[in-house]
C-alpha cells in the first residue's frame, strides 16, 4: 500500500489496476484495524468479567449473582472465540513469523 501511495505521490497517477488495488488495500487496512478495536473490546469485556467473579467469590454478600456473571462471562467468551476464529479465517493463509 505504502508503495503504491509513493507512486501516486511521485507521479500523481496510478493505472487503473494500480488505484483498484490501493483501494481494496485501504478496505482491508479499515477492517483489520476495526476488527483490533472489537477484539480489544471482547478482551477488555472478558477482564472485567473474571475481575467480577473474582470478586463474587471473595464477598459473601455478592454470591447470588454469579449465575448473571457467569452468562455475562460466557457471553464475553463466545464473542472472543468468534473474533478469534474470523482472525484466523483470514489470516489462514499469511506466513506467520517463527515461533508464533
Amino acid at each position: 500500500m505504502a508503495d503504491l501511495q509513493q507512486v501516486q505521490a511521485g507521479r500523481g497517477t496510478l493505472t487503473e489496476d494500480q488505484r483498484e488495488q490501493l483501494k481494496s488495500l485501504q478496505k482491508l487496512d479499515e477492517l483489520m484495524r476495526s476488527s483490533e478495536q472489537a477484539l480489544d473490546r471482547a478482551l477488555a469485556d472478558l477482564g472485567r468479567s473474571y475481575a467480577e467473579m473474582r470478586t463474587i467469590e471473595a464477598t459473601p454478600e455478592l454470591r447470588g449473582r454469579d449465575i448473571d456473571s457467569l452468562r455475562a462471562l460466557d457471553e464475553s467468551t463466545r464473542r472472543l472465540s468468534d473474533l478469534a476464529a474470523g482472525y484466523d479465517e483470514v489470516f489462514s493463509g499469511r506466513i506467520r513469523p517463527a515461533g508464533s
